[in-house]
């Protein structure tokens, strides 16, 4: 049985060998677009029909602000596994009351760039020569975005990021995908560290507060969040305590620790819409996970999920005012790719 692990090569390398590894890793760039049919009246039309659909934000009045938590998952969807506390108790009676439900990522466990270049530019990342894209891509070439349509209508455009700059070439991709603006941990004055060694997500809300707070027009800020990264295997101080049956020991550890982590990737959602609401303008919060954490040997952690289980995260989407002026359809899926004109096409 071979694993797959687009995001971290060395690990499909060490499990897969040599052979399946290589061939798996090359075949999109010599196979991909090979059949497409290309045709420029078919690309005219689609660009009429993308006008007849254009976005409208002439004279932007409210702030838009788009956290992508990493590893998020609700694991009271396990079976057989008993929770002393609801670790995503704040996330869940907020998805009460406002617009929230469940996209389709494309990846598991990790490739967090994956879901969020679908999410930034509306691309299927399947229909691309590369996995990577802000490796090679993003590295020399401008893509058409979410960030660089909203900037064209007046807004300030910020990418926010505890942790490191270099990290996934973040600072060439973020320039080329449409943010002005760049502010990773090295730019932070506060630097706090977790108990699992990664940056708390705390102290994304100051500069985020402070980023809306000093520019004269409406922002567009893009945080992604890292305190909830695997691995899980570093015990965590917490009171919530994770019992089950059905999994090995192992994985009740990993899982017991992610679980007391999550706790205050959860508390972070709830201070960061206080601290929103402090700010006295108007604003549309849209929360989504990247994809599920890796728990388990080949994920074991999840075997009683669905396949499809495995590639669905939690979006949340919180208006100040309780305006509501978002719907999205529950009874039709939505993909990353899709998530955010499904958003701003009622607006």
């Amino acid at each position: 049985t071979y694993v797959l692990s687009d995001f971290n090569l060395s690990d499909t390398y060490f499990k897969n060998g040599f052979l399946h590894s290589f061939y798996d890793s090359t075949t999109l760039f010599f196979s991909n677009n090979k059949n497409l049919d290309y045709d420029i009246d078919k690309i005219l039309k689609i660009k009429n029909m993308l006008s007849e659909n254009d976005y409208n934000f002439e004279n932007p009045d409210v702030n838009i602000i788009l956290i992508q938590l990493e590893s998020i998952f609700d694991p009271l969807k396990l079976k057989d596994v008993k929770f002393s506390n609801d670790p995503l108790k704040n996330l869940r009676n907020l998805s009460k009351i406002n617009e929230s439900g469940e996209i389709i990522v494309p990846v598991l466990g990790g490739g967090t760039i994956q879901s969020e270049f679908e999410i930034l530019t509306g691309i299927n990342i399947k229909n691309l020569y590369t996995k990577m894209p802000y490796l090679n891509l993003l590295n020399n070439t401008q893509v058409e975005s979410i960030p660089y349509i909203l900037k064209n209508y007046g807004y300030a455009t910020t990418a926010i990021h505890n942790y490191f700059s270099t990290f996934y070439n973040r600072t060439k991709a973020y320039e080329n995908i449409g943010f002005e603006t760049f502010i990773p941990i090295e730019a932070m004055t506060s630097r706090e560290i977790s108990q699992n060694f990664w940056y708390k997500d705390n102290i994304l809300i100051n500069e985020i507060i402070t980023k809306i707070k000093n520019t004269p027009e409406k922002d567009f800020i893009f945080g992604v969040t890292v305190e909830s990264h695997g691995p899980y295997n570093t015990l965590i101080n917490g009171d919530i305590v994770v019992e089950s049956n059905s999994l090995s020991e192992k994985d009740l550890i990993e899982l017991q620790n992610y679980t007391n982590i999550i706790k205050h990737v959860d508390d972070f959602i709830l201070n960061l819409i206080n601290e929103l609401n402090n700010t006295n303008e108007e604003y549309i919060l849209i929360l989504y996970g990247d994809h599920l954490p890796s728990l388990g040997e080949n994920q074991s952690t999840f075997s009683s999920l669905t396949k499809e289980d495995l590639f669905k995260t939690p979006y949340l989407i919180i208006e100040s005012n309780n305006k509501k002026m978002i719907s999205i359809d529950k009874n039709t899926e939505i993909h990353a790719y899709e998530f955010l004109y499904e958003i701003f096409s009622d607006l």
